[in-house]
């Protein structure tokens, strides 16, 4: 996942799977670290965090598949663009990639959404399968490559 902020999304999809998971934060907020030690210790051996931006830190990941990535990161343009292209690396045509902060009704839209859409709109070769807006400001899409 791209974003683990407080470690919400990281909580639920460890606390619904047996999976593992790999973050990667920019770690610009002061709970970041608290919050992975809390994940870290009720999902013991489960969860790494990579600290740095995604956009020089996925580069230098090793690559490998992933079965879900979830993107959500930075909401500029050059960001979200970014983060999507080198999501392409880490999937494969059964990954599902999930992109925060993506809405569709207009009237719902904010500021911090028009660069996640612009990112996807740019993106052709990515595959929308399924949208969801949640209210204002906040919505959803998934698909694949």
């Amino acid at each position: 996942q791209i974003g683990f902020n407080t470690g919400d999304s990281a909580n639920l999809f460890l606390s619904i799977t047996t999976g593992n998971l790999l973050s990667v934060d920019i770690n610009t907020h002061n709970y970041v670290e608290p919050a992975n030690e809390f994940i870290n210790n009720k999902y013991p051996n489960r969860h790494k965090l990579v600290l740095g931006d995604s956009n020089i830190v996925l580069p230098k990941l090793e690559q490998k598949f992933y079965d879900y990535i979830f993107i959500d990161g930075g909401h500029s343009f050059k960001v979200a663009n970014q983060d999507i292209i080198n999501c392409k690396r880490f999937s494969n045509k059964d990954t599902l990639i999930i992109i925060d902060d993506y809405v569709e009704n207009e009237e719902l839209i904010r500021k911090h959404n028009r660069g996640v859409i612009k990112a996807v709109n740019n993106n052709k070769d990515f595959k929308i399968e399924g949208q969801k807006d949640f209210g204002i400001g906040r919505g959803i899409i998934w698909g694949n490559f």
